[in-house]
């Protein structure tokens, strides 16, 4: 065989804008392999195998492995091109969904950090909510509450456009200023066209981000409802709470006593104001 219009290993890496060893680490792994090795053991390449180099890299980049990829090339079959490239466009959806969850807790992180004590704000657009609702009879028993949160997240994970975090729980104000904190139901938020989902409640509400154990999560919730009413203010609708760290309940294991994990935890309490003369709670931060 001629050595005319053939490159050398670095000649056809250059052309390939890749390093020698990559040609050579190609040519290891049975990928690419040289057209013709002289005796001394040079290696000689068509400029024509630049497609087979484009090939390997376009495979690699979609993340296919060594092995994939070398079945491709010796089979090369169109379907089973198309075939590993549908699982790997799978694969690369999955990806990206994850680090979309990433930059999302990443971004809830950056918000729960840059929040005031307290304020009151104007839920205007507020986001649709996909719920779970309980019963009197689940709420109560563990095991019902239980199966009740997977059946939520289970749901979450199914549907892209509800976020899986944070999730937030409903309690009734009736219930929490007679000390119970028992949840009526889990929700998350998500996109408006999402099946089942409930539009955002516009109106206003009284936000808070408390940071605390989780045995003293109740009485500070009780405290802030007892302060809006105590200046003139109604309480409307139920509370919602999302956990953004920890856990609001006792694990079953755990004692009273060894149960103290601190948890941030982001209150929203709707209200109407009765009374004109609380109007300029609207306009300016609330410290409580």
């Amino acid at each position: 065989m001629k050595k005319t219009n053939m490159l050398k290993t670095a000649e056809f890496a250059r052309l390939c804008d890749v390093s020698k060893d990559t040609i050579l680490y190609y040519d290891r792994m049975d990928l690419l392999i040289p057209a013709m090795r002289s005796p001394n053991g040079s290696r000689f390449y068509y400029t024509e195998q630049l497609n087979t180099f484009h090939i390997i890299s376009f495979l690699r980049k979609a993340g296919c492995s060594i092995k994939d990829i070398k079945l491709f090339l010796d089979a090369k079959k169109p379907q089973d091109y198309l075939e590993m490239m549908e699982d790997k466009y799978q694969a690369l959806l999955l990806q990206r969904k994850e680090l979309e969850r990433s930059i999302q807790s990443m971004k809830l992180l950056n918000y729960v950090l840059s929040l005031s004590e307290s304020a009151i704000v104007l839920m205007v657009n507020a986001p649709s909510l996909y719920i779970t609702h309980m019963t009197e009879e689940e709420a109560s028993d563990r095991d019902e509450r239980n199966k009740k949160y997977y059946e939520h997240i289970s749901a979450c994970r199914m549907n892209p456009s509800i976020d899986d975090y944070p999730i937030g729980y409903i309690f009734s104000p009736e219930d929490i200023i007679n000390g119970r904190l028992t949840a009526k139901g889990y929700y998350s938020v998500c996109n408006d066209d999402t099946p089942g989902s409930t539009p955002g409640e516009t109106g206003f509400r009284y936000r808070e981000v408390i940071s605390t154990d989780s045995l003293n999560v109740l009485s500070k919730i009780q405290d802030r409802i007892q302060k809006l009413q105590k200046n003139g203010i109604e309480i409307i609708d139920t509370v919602k709470c999302d956990v953004l760290l920890g856990n609001l309940f006792q694990p079953e294991h755990m004692s009273d006593n060894s149960f103290d994990m601190n948890c941030i935890v982001e209150i929203y309490i709707p209200f109407k104001i009765t009374n004109l003369d609380n109007s300029i709670l609207i306009q300016d931060r609330w410290d409580m």
